[in-house]
């Protein structure tokens, strides 16, 4: 079966919904993401990973590292995609 471009990217943008969504559960920053969690140097890097912007989306190393930082379960972020 084929999987188009649109169906790829659809399922970046719900995953980046869901990790947003999670973050702002948890009362925690773009900022504390990208410091804490992430071990980078600014957060306009997670900003583009939770707008998929620049072509830019979460790596499955990057959702364990904030799973971990968040406390939940990594299944989290993939809540709501379907194939």
């Amino acid at each position: 079966m084929e999987v188009s471009n649109q169906t790829i990217m659809q399922f970046h943008k719900k995953i980046a919904a869901n990790v947003q969504q999670k973050r702002l559960d948890a009362g925690k920053s773009q900022l504390d993401i990208a410091y804490e969690a992430l071990n980078l140097t600014n957060d306009s890097f997670v900003s583009k990973l939770e707008n998929c912007s620049e072509g830019k989306h979460f790596n499955l190393e990057q959702l364990y590292r904030i799973s971990i930082h968040l406390e939940c379960d990594i299944a989290d972020f993939f809540k709501g995609i379907k194939k």
